[in-house]
């Protein structure tokens, strides 16, 4: 069982509700003070989870490499905006594969990556979401936003897109559950994705398909760019933790772009495959 640290943030809508889903049946075992943080530690349902109220908004939070020390793992709650109000439910990697850093991070730093913890999310996230029906998209985000890389494996759950679900209690509850989920992992083969989409679904299909598969980094077409792919590439590489394979969506991807790609993976000693050979198997 892995040491999680969920930190959330009060004035967010949706973190809230993830936060109170997952402790309304929780008992409060300890609480430790650090010198940034208060940590509060619960058991819910024999698991021991570790809160942490954020000093603000959440990609920004740049305190949390204070909990590298005593975690695994480390989960921000959040709210997903998008124009178009889609509802979803989503996981991502935090980081920023490009030299633009606006919301948070550094440029082209992207955080150490939970392929485990986040595939464990997603699963969960979805069964939830078949077995009661829910209304939500279920997916892997494109890796995107800050904050700086906290030293551990780390992700982003989100509920998305508006003020009606970011409250939504059964939303809150699917993310208290994949938080619990993401506690107790399964062995996974993780992998890095490149091209496709925002909310990469393509790559998100591979995972649903194939029990082992986990992502870490997914980065979409929009982010790759010659200039900076090299650095780009060895950055993401190195931040997900036990990649040995590069599964790329080549839609959108140029033929030069894409040839880079396949060449960096290569010189990394790591295997590579389309979305569409690894679903054939």
């Amino acid at each position: 069982m892995r040491r999680i640290a969920v930190v959330w943030n009060p004035d967010d809508p949706a973190s809230k509700n993830i936060a109170e889903s997952l402790l309304s049946d929780a008992e409060r075992v300890g609480v430790e003070e650090l010198p940034t943080y208060t940590v509060e530690a619960w058991e819910v349902e024999g698991v021991r989870i570790h809160t942490v109220q954020s000093l603000g908004d959440l990609i920004e939070e740049d305190e949390c490499r204070e909990l590298a020390r005593r975690f695994d793992a480390i989960v921000f709650a959040s709210r997903h905006e998008s124009a178009s109000g889609k509802p979803c439910l989503t996981v991502h990697a935090p980081g920023n594969p490009t030299p633009e850093a606006k919301f948070g991070g550094k440029p082209l730093e992207v955080c150490t990556a939970d392929p485990a913890g986040m595939k464990a999310a997603l699963l969960e996230l979805k069964r939830l979401r078949d077995r009661r029906g829910l209304d939500y998209d279920v997916s892997y985000e494109a890796t995107h936003h800050g904050p700086s890389d906290p030293g551990i494996p780390c992700f982003f759950l989100e509920i998305g897109s508006d003020e009606e679900r970011w409250t939504d209690p059964d939303a809150g509850e699917a993310c208290a559950r994949a938080i619990l989920a993401a506690a107790d992992p399964p062995d996974v083969t993780p992998v890095i994705g490149y091209g496709g989409g925002h909310y990469a679904p393509a790559h998100t299909d591979v995972a649903l398909s194939d029990d082992r598969l986990a992502y870490g980094h997914i980065v979409p077409e929009y982010a790759v760019d010659g200039e900076y792919l090299r650095d780009q590439f060895h950055e993401v590489r190195r931040k997900t933790p036990g990649a040995k394979q590069v599964i790329i969506d080549p839609r959108g991807l140029e033929d030069r772009h894409l040839e880079a790609i396949e060449d960096l993976a290569r010189d990394e000693g790591l295997r590579v495959a389309t979305v569409e050979e690894v679903k054939r198997g």
